[in-house]
């Protein structure tokens, strides 16, 4: 058995989602609408290495360049707007884990227990765990571990949770 408190930061939540989910920027709204500017950009780009003058090719470029970056900027802004949706819940969270399942407490929240039988599946990084269901997930911070406890934890993911 398992127990420690720990606080999540915004760094260890986007390693956990980067892990669990990487492409989930791509189902909120508006990536089509950016996909097809960026194939439209593509084209335009190659079309003018060829074919069109020199200022208005380089001028193409650099839209495109620009626009890889505002796709950058535009998810790690959806990723931070994700992590502060968040709140208090990522504050102090006593996690409990057993044969049985995971359990979480949060004070003024209540607790949590999930069987380990619902996970689908968890991954490892070099700075969380992360146990996932579906498309929902939850990071535990190797921080708030002992190297002990992590070998602990890890051995009983790998027994008790079906590889994906």
């Amino acid at each position: 058995m398992i127990e420690t408190v720990y606080t999540l930061t915004e760094a260890e939540f986007f390693e956990g989602q980067q892990s669990w989910c990487p492409r989930a920027v791509r189902k909120l709204p508006g990536h089509s609408l950016i996909q097809g500017v960026y194939f439209v950009f593509s084209a335009l780009v190659g079309v003018s290495v060829i074919e069109l003058p020199l200022p208005l090719g380089i001028a193409l470029a650099l839209g495109f360049a620009l626009y890889i970056a505002l796709i950058a900027w535009r998810k790690k802004r959806i990723q931070a707007l994700q992590f502060q949706q968040l709140g208090d819940s990522v504050i102090g969270i006593s996690l409990k884990t057993d044969a049985f399942g995971y359990h979480e407490y949060k004070e003024g929240s209540g607790s949590c227990s999930i069987a380990w039988k619902r996970f689908t599946g968890w991954r490892e990084t070099p700075n969380v765990f992360v146990l996932g269901m579906d498309v929902r997930f939850i990071t535990i911070p190797k921080a708030a571990l002992s190297q002990d406890q992590q070998n602990e934890l890890r051995s009983l993911f790998q027994t008790s949770i079906n590889a994906r």
